[in-house]
């Protein structure tokens, strides 16, 4: 079972006292810690969401002193949870318990003592998030995946050392276990992929397959555009690509008709933005947030989405509100979860999804540099989504774990 760590970390306590690493208090005692001092993966709204991952361990952290001085952290946890090693230390081990609670610091030396700083933590159990036995081929990231009767897919992907692989696999959520099915015709190290009525479609880097389970593929040309897509989902029967434009320009909209293997621009799904995302949920498709200068450290962001019905091409509703430069999305049963650079969501869109202007719910909000594996596998099953590998940290560790979330 792969370890998962959640990192605090507080800002330097010394400052620029030049005395204190050698217990020199004649500047006074360390400085106070930021009021919002704390931080780390997994934030919340009302704060944190840590994650309970059954038995293991959980490695907290703060931030450094400038010099040697020697300095005890005084930490509280939430009820229940347990110190494994550590407890005074910069990096002290906990197991969270199943109560949710208040997280606090403070450090002191001998020329005195810092303020504390506290952060409510809610406890997500395995209920919520799970650990499940890993992927048994080898560790990659940037796949393409998607679900289909019943059971997860993942194919090709980029591995260590910038290997590829044309391997094809299939999860079974009542087992936990995977199967692997022929190899695909391609490899790629940017994969996407989407389903129509019992075929899925996969983008090979700019090459365009369908996959008729178990391994029959089927070569439908070329993308028809050459940067990588933005999104790829499906809905009312057909294929949907996000086509980022240059500097200045509007992103496209992309429909592919299964039926006649043809790709389509409609003028109905125009946008604002230089790049958007979309999503599905039913039969309505979903475009929105976007930016300018999304490569850029001062992007423009867009903020509303919008609903359109795929057989007409045209605005089919009230959208919501939602920014992302990062984004991806899981249609679950009753709901759809959201992961942005700003955090994770839940839209109950209700009976009529396309008609109910509410805005997702926060879940969690989380650091950028802390969204979770970067360039994994996902799906939804039912009421569940999964997550399968990806980048863990920086530098880049491909991390072989795979998640289960039900909200």
């Amino acid at each position: 079972m792969p370890f998962r760590s959640l990192y605090l970390i507080v800002p330097a306590l010394c400052g620029v006292v030049p005395g204190c690493a050698h217990l020199d208090c004649s500047a006074g005692p360390p400085g106070d810690i930021a009021t919002d001092g704390i931080f780390g993966n997994d934030i919340a709204s009302g704060g944190w969401c840590g994650v309970q991952y059954l038995d293991n361990p959980v490695q907290l952290g703060v931030g450094y002193i400038l010099g040697d001085n020697p300095v005890d952290y005084n930490w509280t946890y939430p009820p229940g949870s347990t110190v494994t090693s550590g407890g005074t230390t910069a990096y002290p081990m906990i197991r969270l318990g199943s109560e949710s609670g208040t997280i606090t610091t403070q450090a002191e030396n001998g020329c005195g003592q810092t303020n504390t700083v506290s952060r409510d933590m809610t406890v997500l159990t395995t209920n919520a998030l799970s650990d499940l036995p890993d992927f048994p081929g080898a560790p990659r990231y940037r796949m393409a995946s998607f679900a289909l009767g019943g059971s997860g897919y993942i194919v090709s992907g980029l591995g260590e050392n910038g290997a590829v692989f044309k391997d094809v696999w299939q999860f079974d959520p009542a087992t936990f276990e995977w199967t692997q099915l022929p190899d695909a015709p391609l490899s790629t190290d940017l994969g996407l992929a989407a389903t129509v009525d019992g075929t899925a479609y996969v983008v090979f880097d700019n090459a365009f397959y369908a996959l008729d389970l178990p391994g029959t593929w089927a070569p439908l040309g070329s993308l028809p555009f050459t940067t990588f897509p933005s999104f790829m989902t499906s809905a009312g029967g057909y294929v949907f690509l996000g086509e980022p434009a240059q500097h200045g320009g509007s992103a496209a909209i992309w429909q592919f008709d299964p039926t006649t293997a043809t790709w389509s621009r409609p003028r109905g799904y125009g946008q604002d933005y230089e790049s958007v995302f979309g999503f599905s949920f039913g039969d309505a498709l979903f475009l929105g947030a976007g930016c300018d200068n999304c490569d850029t450290s001062s992007p423009t962001l867009g903020s509303s989405w919008t609903a359109y019905d795929p057989s007409t091409q045209t605005p089919s509703g009230v959208g919501f509100s939602l920014q992302a430069v990062q984004f991806e999305a899981w249609a679950l049963t009753d709901s759809v979860i959201m992961t942005t650079d700003a955090g994770r969501y839940q839209w109950r869109p209700g009976a009529d999804p396309v008609a109910v202007a509410t805005n997702p719910d926060m879940i969690c909000a989380v650091p950028v540099a802390n969204i979770g594996a970067s360039g994994h596998g996902s799906f939804a099953l039912g009421n569940a989504a999964y997550r399968v590998m990806g980048i863990a940290s920086d530098p880049p560790v491909i991390e072989p774990g795979v998640e289960r979330y039900t909200p």
